[in-house]
């Protein structure tokens, strides 16, 4: 069912099959999206990212699959420097106009990433978690089925959650469009959010998508389980530095604090 449902949306809304990008992690959502855009006989430029010097396990499986497939990859590079940080951080909360910690450190690869971007279209898997209750909040808030339903409409009207509003304002700014089908379809939203937590992630996370993509995914053992972007990425441990700057005048153990004050600072 989610395969044909991404399938038509990518049919509704990619009109050039040669001018299509997607942000790639080797996660499933990414994935799935992959695996449907070839359905529809287009080959898209797959686009990730990595901290200099930091072969992460997302990174291996983009190569893996992009090579698999034989795609146009492109592994975008953050330079790890402390004065780099410094800047990307002061530039992103004076930007944005934020100054929590996860949409702080999710907006970071993406400033990089959209500069080396040559497409129109980018299709992202953002926000599928938001319907999957993958975090260990929603999964213990399942078991009251309709305080879990609740949560994930509400999760899928902020613009903010999953960091949507900030990827897409990046976009903008490059003249970009994002398509993210796990967030503006109403019929991927609708099918998933008809089906109950156990529905979805059992016997495996995310089993309804893996079903559909089975054949393909156990041949090449590229099922896994949902992995944090900063935490896979050492995006966490990279702002970790900061706490070694002279930002942290009050010798703060959590980054929190120093960019809440930098945000002060602009407003």
């Amino acid at each position: 069912m989610l395969r044909r449902l991404l399938n038509n949306y990518i049919k509704a809304n990619i009109d050039d099959k040669n001018d299509v990008a997607l942000l790639f992690s080797g996660g499933m959502d990414s994935l799935s999206i992959l695996l449907s855009l070839l359905d529809c006989g287009i080959k898209p430029h797959l686009y990730s990212f990595m901290l200099d010097g930091i072969e992460s396990s997302d990174i291996k499986k983009c190569r893996e699959i992009s090579n698999y497939y034989n795609l146009e990859y492109t592994e975008v590079v953050i330079p790890m420097l402390e004065t780099k940080l410094i800047a990307d951080v002061k530039y992103i909360i004076r930007t944005f106009r934020v100054h929590k910690k996860t949409a702080i450190q999710c907006i970071h690869p993406f400033i990089y990433m959209f500069e080396q971007i040559s497409e129109k279209n980018v299709l992202t898997g953002l926000c599928a978690d938001d319907l999957y209750g993958t975090s260990k909040k929603m999964a213990i808030m399942s078991k009251d089925k309709s305080a879990f339903n609740k949560r994930r409409i509400e999760l899928l009207s902020d613009p903010t959650s999953s960091g949507y509003k900030y990827v897409n304002n990046i976009a903008l700014r490059h003249s970009k469009t994002l398509l993210a089908p796990y967030k503006d379809s109403k019929e991927i939203t609708g099918y998933l959010l008809s089906l109950s937590y156990s529905e979805m992630n059992s016997p495996k996370q995310k089993n309804c998508m893996y079903e559909d993509y089975k054949d393909i995914l156990e041949k090449n053992k590229w099922y896994r389980r949902n992995q944090n972007l900063q935490c896979s990425s050492k995006i966490r441990e990279y702002h970790d530095m900061l706490l070694q700057t002279e930002l942290n005048v009050n010798n703060n153990k959590v980054v929190s604090p120093i960019y809440k004050s930098i945000y002060k600072e602009y407003f």
